[in-house]
């Protein structure tokens, strides 16, 4: 009887040893597994103005359908070009008073801010105050004070990590690419620096107020006055010229080989704007065609089209080959918003307060949103929601079921974990159950002498 308990014991403790190593083995599978899904899913950062280096304005994000707000945040002052960044849940804003602001992307709760030493200034009777987007890489923040700094941040804590003094007010959107910083300033040069380290690797002068640079391919574009150029990305050094028939007054972007700029024009027509397209290698003349009274809306390009925003409250759609009008679509007012595109869908602000959602194919309307009294800041979208900024200074956030990017397979959940806990115990009195009367039928059966 001892041997056939001892026994029995031993095949209980076999069996216990079996399926412990088995539910271990599961949850470790299903852990991990859960783990490389999630891991799997692809993010969809807006790290800086106009999405990336290139400023094609183009996000392969999946995209808000409907006018959903998810919510919204008030900053401490307006906010006038300026446009969010959005990079691994946190948004990084700049307002009107020297703020560089962190937010929780998906609830907009605040995270923390960053005070430049600058103030509001008044040039020649205008009004400056900060108006740069920064630029987000690597966990840090770039941007553009009137401080004249260059401010590198930490992105989880806006610590700053180095600054750089130039000449005169940083005004010009921040752009990131292979290791540099690159931003324009009111003291005419166009500034090139290490975003390891903060140490100027060249600045050129431009001879005017450099507009915000677009990088592409090593070369550097930017206007200054009525002058185009495309400079080496690693020296600074001049590559082309090409001169506009008035002042460039946005931002180029380059695409396809290819980069389009407009010449602004003025808001009473004295002065036409036109959009042109240049060879991006050679600085050669494509094609340039008429856009009245002016143009203060930086190009986008997506799907082979190329989209930008008028004065006269038009946003069209133009063929990149020859600048035919494909479509145009009339807001309430004029636009110098930059349009975002993603999903399709092209999204817009317009001085009507309205932020716009328009079928980026044939540009016809799929819905509209009153933000404020104006929109000039420029959209983002990020991980299938829209971040738009109002000219009084309020981020919304825009999703819904729609737009969120798609949801990673179901893991298995505590719920469903503990049932299978429990049928492994229940299986395991059984089995006990069963070998106890099995090993006490055998030893009562009578044996032969």
């Amino acid at each position: 009887m001892t041997w056939s308990i001892s026994k029995m014991s031993m095949r209980l403790s076999t069996i216990l040893m079996i399926l412990t190593i088995g539910i271990s083995a599961y949850a470790t599978v299903c852990q991990t597994a859960a783990q490389l899904t999630q891991g799997e899913q692809p993010t969809y950062p807006w790290p800086m103005f106009h999405h990336d280096a290139t400023f094609a304005g183009y996000s392969q994000s999946p995209a808000p359908n409907t006018s959903s707000l998810l919510w919204n945040y008030t900053l401490s002052s307006g906010v006038m070009c300026a446009s969010p960044a959005v990079v691994e849940g946190r948004l990084f804003i700049q307002s009107e008073d020297n703020l560089v602001y962190c937010l929780n992307a998906t609830s907009g709760v605040y995270l923390w801010k960053h005070l430049s030493e600058g103030t509001i200034q008044y040039t020649q009777g205008q009004y400056h105050p900060n108006r740069a987007s920064p630029a987000v890489a690597e966990g840090r923040v770039f941007v553009g004070s009137i401080d004249d700094y260059m401010y590198c941040l930490n992105a989880t804590t806006g610590e700053v990590i180095w600054r750089y003094k130039t000449g005169d007010d940083l005004y010009s959107f921040v752009v990131v690419a292979d290791g540099k910083v690159f931003t324009g300033s009111a003291d005419f040069y166009i500034y090139c620096f290490n975003a390891e380290t903060g140490e100027l690797v060249w600045k050129h002068n431009t001879g005017d107020w450099p507009f915000n640079p677009a990088v592409a391919e090593g070369k550097v574009f930017a206007g200054s006055h009525d002058n185009f150029f495309a400079l080496d990305a690693k020296t600074g050094a001049v590559l082309w010229e090409y001169t506009a028939e008035s002042v460039i007054s946005d931002s180029p972007c380059v695409a396809d080989g290819k980069v389009f700029f407009a010449d602004g024009g003025s808001p009473q027509g004295f002065v036409g704007a036109r959009i042109h397209c240049l060879d991006a290698n050679t600085g050669q003349i494509l094609w340039s065609a008429d856009a009245p009274p002016a143009v203060f809306s930086s190009p986008a390009f997506a799907y082979g089209r190329v989209f930008v925003g008028s004065w006269n409250r038009n946003v069209y759609c133009l063929n990149p080959d020859d600048g035919a009008i494909l479509w145009n679509y009339e807001t309430g007012d004029s636009v110098a918003s930059s349009p975002a595109v993603a999903d399709g869908k092209l999204y817009v602000g317009s001085n009507d307060g309205l932020i716009y959602c328009l079928n980026a194919t044939m540009g016809t309307p799929m819905w509209a949103y009153k933000i404020g009294r104006e929109v000039k800041s420029s959209p983002a979208i990020a991980d299938g929601r829209l971040y738009v900024v109002s000219r009084e200074g309020t981020v919304f956030c825009f999703g819904g079921s729609l737009g969120q990017p798609s949801n990673p397979p179901a893991s298995p959940t505590n719920y469903e974990f503990y049932l299978l806990i429990a049928a492994v115990v229940i299986a395991i009195i059984f089995a006990a159950a069963y070998l106890y009367v099995k090993t006490r039928n055998r030893n009562l059966t009578p044996r032969n002498s």
